[in-house]
């Protein structure tokens, strides 16, 4: 591969997070590469890219196959349940526009619901934001690996939690020693972060705040994803 990472993720699956480990180990930032970007070409010389991409997307743009293919491929992943936790907030409390439409369908409604919606999607009316639905954010996401990136490396937000499985994780990625990833994974979860990891995001608070209900709803209609994700089904 050449030297560079780019960094694949749904959205609200620390992504920033694994940025920010990127950024500390080679001191370069990282640069958003949109999805709706005309020429791709012009990201080739960074060295640091990081996207929310599903395989479907990279199948259809040779150009964006051409420009992961050549990385340092770091995909990031996380429960779907606590996407949907995650995401919640995240909208409500956003200032783009895009996002304060979004947040309108969702204020007044019982935590419930709100997670309903988000987990089914739902369009804006006279916008063009809208929440995608949890199976169509991660529909062939997990075959990235699988089908077109062998040598890509897989992250679970979860695992950065527990510092016997990350630690050596990040070390083989990124070829350093133990003691030097712990070092990045340390400054990385308890920098400063638009996420406020430091202060929340916790894994698996879903199980937490979830009714009984919305258990039941994710394991009865979402069983497949999060199987794909290797995530257990708990009702």
């Amino acid at each position: 591969m050449a030297d560079g990472f780019f960094i694949t993720s749904i959205p609200k699956s620390g992504t920033h997070l694994l940025s920010s480990l990127v950024h500390l180990h080679t001191g370069q930032p990282c640069i958003s590469v949109k999805k709706d970007v005309v020429d791709f070409s012009r990201f080739a010389d960074h060295l640091n890219l990081v996207g929310h991409w599903r395989s479907s997307q990279v199948r259809k743009r040779e150009d964006l196959h051409a420009l992961v293919a050549h990385r340092n491929l770091l995909i990031m992943v996380r429960d779907p349940r606590d996407i949907c936790n995650s995401m919640l907030p995240y909208v409500l409390q956003s200032q783009n526009p895009l996002h304060q439409a979004a947040a309108e369908k969702l204020r007044g409604l019982a935590y419930d619901e709100q997670i309903r919606l988000i987990a089914h999607g739902f369009s804006v009316e006279h916008a063009s934001y809208g929440m995608p639905n949890v199976r169509e954010a991660c529909s062939g996401f997990s075959d990235l690996k699988r089908k077109l990136f062998p040598d890509a490396r897989i992250f679970r937000y979860e695992d950065f939690f527990e510092e016997a499985k990350i630690v050596p994780l990040i070390a083989e990625a990124f070829s350093i020693g133990a003691k030097r990833a712990l070092d990045l994974t340390t400054r990385a979860l308890t920098g400063e972060s638009k996420t406020k990891r430091a202060g929340g995001a916790r894994p698996n608070q879903w199980r937490e705040r979830f009714s009984p209900a919305l258990k039941r709803m994710f394991a009865q209609e979402y069983a497949d994803v999060l199987e794909a994700f290797g995530y257990p089904i708990e009702e």
